[in-house]
């Protein structure tokens, strides 16, 4: 299994070094939106392996199963959130029961890091809380990871940048 709060420290031990070289706050790890963060996930995975099966490869969407927007992931929402997704295949043999947690983080990390958009995202100046998810898939003997980030701009955790 993966300890996602492990998961989460480490991202955020990444994700800090980058905002604060860049003259941004930190953000901190929310673990009240772990659910959130775990739920996007678990529909990124439905959509993707449901895409996979019609043969027609990743699926990674902002929409929900439901059809209503990722944000909708949160109950009563009244703060600023952005959203993060991505998918990716495992290297490793054991990938489903040898997971470490530094390396999946740094792999997440680096892959959003090189995206513009979601980089961006990563470094929005409002946001004060950073989530991420991962759940870890088998399609016809392959392992892929799918994973979520969300950041919000929850007050109770603001340093004023």
């Amino acid at each position: 299994d993966i300890d996602m709060e492990l998961l989460n420290q480490e991202f955020l031990v990444l994700l800090n070094e980058l905002r604060v070289s860049a003259g941004r706050g930190v953000v901190y790890y929310a673990a009240e939106y772990q659910d959130e963060a775990d739920t996007r996930a678990l529909e990124e995975v439905e959509q993707t392996v449901a895409s996979f099966e019609a043969g027609n490869g990743w699926d990674i969407d902002h929409e929900r199963t439901d059809g209503s927007a990722w944000y909708e992931v949160f109950e009563n929402r009244d703060f600023g959130a952005g959203e993060n997704l991505l998918g990716n295949s495992i290297n490793y043999l054991d990938a489903l029961t040898d997971i470490d947690e530094k390396a999946l983080a740094y792999s997440m990390f680096k892959q959003w890091e090189s995206s513009t958009g979601h980089r961006d995202n990563m470094m929005g100046i409002g946001f004060t809380t950073n989530t991420i998810s991962v759940q870890l898939i088998n399609v016809d003997g392959y392992v892929y990871y799918v994973g979520s980030e969300l950041l919000t701009s929850n007050g109770a955790y603001s340093d004023g940048k």
